[in-house]
């Protein structure tokens, strides 16, 4: 029992570590205490995470793919990302304002789109029901989509369009909407 803690702890340690230390190690003392090390010393032993099956298989390679709308005003909508089943689609209105409408091609997904302005949730986003994630907003927004087959997108995005009332010249006023960032999705 006090071993599963002292694992348990030293693989949250090593979490932690990676974020600083890319060459992180678990060493373990003749003792049985154990450590997050640069390298072990002397008498320590690294530790094997795969051992107690704290690592496991590497999966598959997420696909990047980067979601650019730089528009003029009174652009009409356009699909700026497809996944094959969540499509972004944005507009930029005659007075310069943004819209990023999510639809998705699935019944019953799951769609997440968090920001500063105001949050989109839905566990239930069906293809009838198209959903406004941004309108009018200057900010970054991160949004996450589950479908039932297994899908997941995420993105991470800034939004921003030219209303006064948001003091937002997208790229300097070269364009009156922007909506940029990186999408990833699994198969």
């Amino acid at each position: 029992m006090r071993m599963r803690s002292a694992i348990r702890v030293a693989v949250a340690l090593v979490v932690a570590a990676a974020t600083t230390a890319d060459a992180a190690v678990i060493c373990q003392k003749k003792s049985g205490a154990m450590f997050v090390r640069d390298a072990c010393k002397k008498k320590e032993t690294q530790v094997d995470l795969a051992t107690f099956g704290a690592v496991g298989p590497p999966g598959p390679p997420g696909k990047p793919t980067a979601i650019s709308f730089a528009a003029p005003a009174n652009t009409p909508a356009a699909t700026i990302f497809d996944s094959g089943k969540l499509s972004l689609v944005a507009s930029c209105s005659a007075m310069g304002l943004v819209t990023l409408v999510a639809t998705t091609a699935v019944d019953n997904a799951s769609l997440r789109s968090y920001g500063n302005s105001f949050d989109a949730v839905t566990n239930d986003f069906d293809a009838a029901a198209p959903l406004t994630i941004g309108d009018d907003v200057t900010e970054h927004r991160s949004l996450v989509y589950t479908e039932p087959g297994g899908q997941v997108v995420t993105v991470q995005y800034q939004i921003s369009d030219s209303n006064p009332a948001n003091m937002s010249t997208p790229l300097g006023g070269t364009v009156a909407c922007l909506v940029s960032g990186i999408a990833f999705q699994s198969p």
